[in-house]
């Protein structure tokens, strides 16, 4: 009888120790494509490359401006845009050299810092649109040199 608990809870150490590999595998992979795709925001270069582009391209390309307001008979937008820094290669290399190195343990720990570290590189821009007379854009306050 001791002999059949024993085969019995070899059976269970074995489907744990199966149900932990594959959730290893499950989430492996997930800090680096984190690191290799970043959230994707709109690119207000746009209205600085696109000449004077009227108020509904503006739109299309940024979305919807936090506030609008009137000044001198001029509409002017202001946006709110989120930037965020590059993929790091090294960083990508170093999660691929721990998720091989550790059979995928390692996202338990790199993922969440992925998540926290692209929180904390990203900065928020306000980009102030004025619109002249005709509906196009006039000026651009905020844009990047």
């Amino acid at each position: 009888m001791a002999n059949a608990t024993r085969h019995g809870r070899g059976r269970s150490d074995a489907m744990r120790l199966v149900i932990l590999l594959m959730f290893a595998v499950g989430i492996s992979g997930c800090s680096v494509y984190l690191a290799t795709h970043p959230p994707q925001y709109p690119d207000p270069i746009v209205i600085q490359e696109g000449g004077r582009l009227s108020r509904a391209e503006v739109l299309a390309a940024l979305g919807q401006p936090t506030t609008t307001s009137t000044s001198d008979g001029k509409v002017v937008d202001v946006f709110k845009l989120h930037h965020l820094a590059k993929a790091d290669p090294d960083q990508v290399k170093t999660f691929l050299l721990g998720d091989f190195g550790t059979l995928g343990f390692y996202e338990v720990l790199a993922t969440p810092a992925e998540l926290v570290r692209e929180y904390m590189q990203r900065s928020t821009v306000d980009y102030t649109v004025t619109y002249g007379q005709d509906g196009k854009v006039e000026s651009v306050k905020g844009v990047p040199e």
